[in-house]
């Protein structure tokens, strides 16, 4: 990252952060400019309005992309800055934080400090980055599937489209038969072993294949099924964290990652 990236991701992260608001970026960069009431004009990084009512709210936002804290003189360049343009509100947005005096004085002159930086190890440190489960599949497989007439036949169904008709008229789906059969074994915890299960009919029963003419008269079903069991480790991890953003005075804190989605996180 270098200056110019750090200027367009704070303001993107206060245009993300100033959305339920109604927050607008006015201008940013080099050209972002404002005439202060000596007849002078400041560039100043980012400059946002926020409407309330009938009142339109300015910040101007200084970005500093430094390899050192920032001192109380900075903080005084902007609060002259403020001062001049009628800014209702001056930040002061830093990659290295403040020192004690700076701190100090932007806070009794209400100018915001925040924190924008790499994450360190110390940030992630207690914090959860991933969490492994062990994820047991169930995985139901019917083995074998006969109907039994004066003779035991095998005859090839598909099961969503047949059904057997019993003596008082009922339409009894095979599918809700192999539904039910499967339940049993999850129920009673029968995994892995095959299970051979046989259902006499009254007769006369029917099967049935929808969208054909066939009706084959049964006396019973016989099939066996198992349920398998398969052991899965799922690692759930954390995205990359991208930045770390404070608000110093606010005592907030969020973890930006690197698509721009922004998380609140406890401030330490």
């Amino acid at each position: 990252m270098d200056w110019k990236t750090y200027e367009e991701t704070v303001k993107s992260i206060y245009e993300a952060l100033g959305k339920k608001q109604r927050v607008k970026i006015v201008c940013y960069g080099h050209s972002c400019k404002s005439t202060g009431k000596s007849g002078v004009s400041h560039q100043v990084d980012v400059i946002t309005s926020h409407d309330v009512g009938i009142h339109t709210y300015k910040t101007a936002i200084e970005c500093k992309y430094w390899n050192e804290k920032i001192d109380k003189d900075k903080v005084m360049k902007l609060i002259e800055i403020r001062d001049d343009c009628n800014f209702d509100k001056a930040v002061i947005v830093s990659k290295l934080g403040f020192t004690e005096d700076g701190a100090k004085y932007a806070e009794y002159h209400n100018v915001g400090l925040v924190e924008l930086r790499e994450p360190l190890d110390q940030d992630l440190q207690n914090r959860l980055t991933s969490i492994n489960i062990n994820i047991q599949v169930l995985i139901p497989e019917i083995l074998s599937f006969n109907n039994v007439c004066d003779e035991e036949i095998k005859l090839e169904v598909k099961i969503d489209d047949s059904y057997y008709l019993m003596p008082d008229g009922d339409q009894i789906e095979i599918r809700d038969i192999i539904n039910d059969f499967f339940q049993e074994l999850e129920q009673a915890k029968q995994f892995d072993q095959p299970v051979f299960k046989e259902i006499l009919f009254s007769n006369p029963t029917y099967l049935k294949i929808r969208n054909t003419q066939l009706e084959l008269k049964v006396n019973s079903l016989k099939f066996q099924g198992i349920i398998k069991t398969h052991t899965e480790l799922v690692e759930i991890r954390e995205n990359y964290i991208w930045l770390i953003m404070k608000s110093i005075f606010e005592k907030k804190m969020f973890i930006i990652y690197p698509d721009s989605t922004m998380r609140e996180v406890a401030y330490e």
